[in-house]
């Protein structure tokens, strides 16, 4: 497993998010799961990467902009692809 991120919250302490996998010809495989925060999920902005975070505190108060960095930057598998 390469890990998992954050789509979108389904309540306040459950998201969806994007399981990712390095399959075994070497491509990045991405599966939707359901995850657990240990204390809160807070949306921040529409579903996208990284938009459902876990946060100690249910606040809605944060600065979003860096969600789009999974927009502009690749996740690659240790091969490179």
């Amino acid at each position: 497993s390469t890990g998992h991120i954050g789509l979108e919250c389904i309540d306040d302490s459950t998201y969806e998010g994007s399981a990712s996998t390095c399959g075994p010809d070497g491509t990045f495989v991405e599966e939707i799961q359901t995850f657990r925060c240990p204390e809160y999920c807070v949306q921040c902005g529409p579903r996208g990467l990284g938009a459902a975070l876990c946060l100690s505190t249910p606040t809605t108060n944060r600065d979003c902009d860096q969600a789009e960095y999974f927009d502009n930057n690749a996740i690659v598998c240790p091969d490179g692809q």
